[in-house]
């Protein structure tokens, strides 16, 4: 259910014109979005899952990871791959095939990161409190949202650009407090969502403007609109603990991180399984130890598979 944000100044009716259910607006972007993808002739993935390489281990150096946690794809800016290396406090950058680019160090453990294409920018949740950092994507720090928790593990462990608004709005998963936030460009804190919401590890986006989240505690995914009233839940049986999502826009599937599963799961837009099960325990090249996030490659479609207990990522065709 929506909750205003009392302290928060906006104009009511502005606010809920962004966010309330398929405008006439929304409807265009999302017909010129559809045209769009149909003329770049983006790829989607082949659910065949062809092991292609996979890149890092354990350590501190440059081509390394401590608590490999998300990654993001930057397709306007020579495909490069933006890592979360946690316990390092940095983010690395590589290219799409796997080659160590650059890094760029934080003064806090990060948990999750976005992109916003339209600011040419980051947004980076912090692990241990309630807030998400804006940087440049050379490493400038721009400005911080949110506020510190009283306890440790307040963290954010999941953001994601509304992608139909004007005005840049973006969503949060906050974990340890079972809510999705909304939240302005500029961080102002515009709404909360609370009913229906147990443990939210990542928060994503389908191609009818409704977000998705993977519920840690009902251990399912959860469809709801943009007013936070829940459409209907989904994948029940089929996870113990799912983590990251991914929206195939060009299949219309769900991928998911089933973590201690050590699988990776793929439903339709109904919810039905498309295939088995992909992976289990172990360290080869078609197995996992807690696999957490991922991304796709629309140009390729090459599949990035966050393996946070074999310290690496695993690409998939």
């Amino acid at each position: 259910m929506l909750e205003r944000n009392v302290n928060d100044r906006y104009d009511v009716e502005d606010v809920l014109f962004e966010i309330k259910n398929l405008n006439q607006k929304e409807q265009y972007l999302l017909k010129q979005n559809k045209l769009k993808k149909k003329k770049e002739k983006l790829i989607g993935f082949s659910n065949k899952f062809n092991y292609v390489s996979q890149f890092g281990s354990y350590g501190k150096e440059n081509d390394q990871f401590n608590d490999i946690l998300d990654i993001s794809i930057d397709s306007t800016c020579n495909e490069q791959l933006y890592i979360v290396d946690s316990k390092n406090c940095r983010i690395s950058i590589f290219n799409v095939n796997g080659e160590y680019l650059n890094q760029f160090k934080l003064a806090f453990e990060p948990s999750c990161i976005t992109l916003d294409n339209v600011t040419d920018t980051l947004l980076i949740g912090d692990y241990n409190n309630s807030i998400i950092y804006r940087y440049s994507k050379s490493g400038k720090l721009i400005d911080q949202y949110g506020t510190t928790g009283n306890e440790k593990n307040w963290y954010i462990s999941g953001i994601v650009m509304d992608p139909l608004s004007t005005t840049g709005h973006f969503y949060v998963s906050n974990y340890t407090e079972n809510k999705i936030q909304l939240f302005s460009r500029d961080g102002k804190l515009l709404y909360e969502f609370k009913e229906n919401i147990q443990k939210p590890n990542d928060i994503i986006f389908n191609d009818k403007n409704q977000f998705i989240i993977s519920d840690g505690q009902d251990k399912c995914l959860k469809l709801f609109n943009k007013q936070g009233q829940l459409i209907k839940r989904f994948g029940d049986y089929h996870f113990k603990n799912p983590r990251g999502l991914l929206f195939d826009s060009v299949k219309k599937q769900y991928i998911i991180c089933d973590e201690l599963n050590d699988n990776l799961v793929v439903l339709n837009e109904k919810g039905g399984l498309v295939a088995c099960p992909f992976g289990k325990n172990g360290k080869g090249q078609e197995e996992f130890q807690a696999p957490v996030n991922l991304a796709l490659n629309y140009k390729t479609g090459i599949l990035y598979v966050v393996d946070w207990g074999n310290v690496c990522i695993k690409l998939f065709k």
